[in-house]
């Protein structure tokens, strides 16, 4: 499938400027970073569009690419909750 985006063409100039060839490829790019950013498309889903196995590899992409890790606050408590059991002993 193709999408025609309608840009001016000064804008289309400027960023074939500064991306030559991988003009589609970085579109293509920030149309995923925004959708993860809107919480449209999950770290799996992520690593789908853009053909990674694990969503693991997607969050190392979208890092590479200075994006941040869309983090809940119910994510960050539970987190903290399982830091915790890490420190404790091994059961005997």
């Amino acid at each position: 499938m193709t999408l025609a985006i309608n840009l001016p063409g000064q804008a289309i100039d400027a960023l074939r400027e500064v991306w030559g060839d991988q003009f589609e490829q970085k579109a293509f790019e920030a149309l995923i970073i925004q959708g993860y950013r809107e919480r449209v498309f999950s770290v799996g889903k992520v690593a789908s569009l853009v053909g990674l196995g694990t969503s693991i590899e997607a969050e190392q992409w979208l890092a590479d690419r200075g994006v941040e890790r869309n983090i809940e606050p119910d994510d960050l408590h539970m987190d903290v909750s399982l830091l915790g059991t890490l420190n404790r002993p091994p059961f005997k």
